[in-house]
């Protein structure tokens, strides 16, 4: 059977439908390689890679990822070279064998040397991130209590130098392991992780075929870790492939996690219009607001912007060095518009200054912003008639010019 008819459920949640030609991503089979782009101008938003054996091209491969794409990869039990090095690119290590778990694992797996291995092992960092990837109820559920995960086939690790844009999101239990050199123990075996690289391209990497499987997201897991009967009764949960796998899809699909700068605004305190000049030591405020999508992949066509709530949006007014940094603070009027306000004073230093913001969460497309202002100092008539700090001067110069008249008058008039 195709992949289209054995993995149906979670290509439908992507919009991959069989005969449409408008579809937001496309099936790589290894007997189908279609043109990614004509024209100069990409045809899809998302490509499903479930041909692990297959011949890839790697480069116009990453060239989609570098056009800020999405890439879902999906391994099995067998990993050729090409899909290796694609791996590799994106930060991540197939390992050399399947992983194997002889506590952890499915009932139902008795003639394959427990390799279908059942996981709960969620990511802390994930969890903490809540409805952007997985979704609030998986976020919020306690271990014991989460749908168990099932995975057939190669784990893969995280590779230093890319660590900072790989997020695992599930890992193998403690009893897990993959035989051979280089080996892995535990939760070092990754079965699921995503990448969000510096440009909003997104990836799903994932090392099992059957984790997507229709038969996958209809298993009923019973653990190899109940003994009794009467507990195995109990025991018996729906897999969380289908829950887990349909929010990831959504976050690939930018259905989710998705964010904009809608308005960005700048005045002297007390004022509504932009100045094209400011003063040394104004009162500037800074508006922005932010905005996220709400939608459904499956849908195709529900979805709404949002406003966006975060306490660690920060902006920076700078002239090589940041001279300002503050962080925005939310309208107290207008607290659901997604609208920020910052006030600050503008330094003592004149030139050509920038307003920055830079804005990345992790789950989140990374907001971008660069504003150039010019900063001049007082004119010749905008300075104080008297300065303060000068009144000591002014006594010195009266006094020497009443002493002078007094010393002349003694001098002329007196014998």
């Amino acid at each position: 059977m195709s992949v289209r008819a054995t993995h149906s459920a979670f290509l439908a949640s992507l919009g991959v439908l069989e005969g449409s030609d408008d579809a937001p991503a496309v099936v790589h089979l290894a007997s189908h390689a279609p043109e990614l782009s004509k024209y100069g101008e990409y045809s899809y938003e998302v490509v499903v890679l479930m041909c692990p054996r297959a011949a890839l091209d790697v480069e116009s491969l990453l060239d989609f990822v570098d056009a800020g794409r999405s890439l879902v990869l999906v391994g099995d039990e067998v990993v050729g070279e090409d899909m290796r090095e694609l791996a590799s690119e994106l930060g991540v290590e197939f390992a050399a064998d399947v992983v194997r778990d002889h506590f952890a694992h499915d009932r139902s797996d008795s003639a394959h040397a427990h390799t279908l291995v059942v996981s709960r092992a969620l990511e802390s960092r994930v969890r903490a991130q809540g409805s952007v990837l997985i979704g609030e109820r998986l976020a919020a559920e306690q271990p014991e209590s989460r749908s168990p995960f099932v995975f057939r086939g190669l784990p893969h690790s995280v590779t230093q130098e890319q660590s900072s844009l790989v997020l695992p999101v599930l890992r193998a239990e403690n009893t897990a392991y993959v035989a051979g050199p280089g080996g892995l123990q535990g939760g070092d075996a990754v079965l699921l992780s995503v990448v969000q690289a510096r440009n909003n391209a997104r990836a799903l990497i994932c090392g099992s075929l059957y984790a997507f499987s229709d038969a996958a997201f209809g298993l009923q897991v019973l653990s190899a870790q109940e003994e009794t009967a009467a507990q195995e009764e109990t025991a018996a949960q729906l897999s969380g492939n289908g829950e887990l796998m349909r929010a990831l899809a959504a976050w690939i699909a930018k259905q989710r996690g998705l964010l904009r700068l809608r308005e960005f605004a700048h005045h002297r305190v007390g004022e509504s219009e932009s100045a094209p000049v400011y003063r040394i030591r104004d009162q500037l405020e800074v508006e922005m607001v932010l905005e996220q999508w709400i939608g459904d992949a499956a849908a195709g066509t529900g979805g709404h912007w949002a406003p966006f709530a975060a306490d660690d949006v920060q902006l920076e007014f700078a002239m090589l060095d940041p001279y300002v940094r503050t962080t925005l603070q939310q309208a107290q009027t207008q607290a659901q518009s997604g609208r920020y306000v910052a006030r600050f004073e503008v330094p003592d230093v004149y030139g050509v200054f920038t307003f920055h913001v830079e804005y990345r969460r992790t789950g989140y497309t990374a907001i971008l912003l660069d504003q150039q202002v010019p900063v001049r100092p007082y004119r010749h008539d905008e300075y104080e008639r008297f300065i303060v700090t000068a009144y000591p001067y002014y006594a010195a110069t009266f006094s020497l010019m009443c002493g002078l008249f007094l010393f002349s008058a003694v001098f002329l008039y007196t014998k």
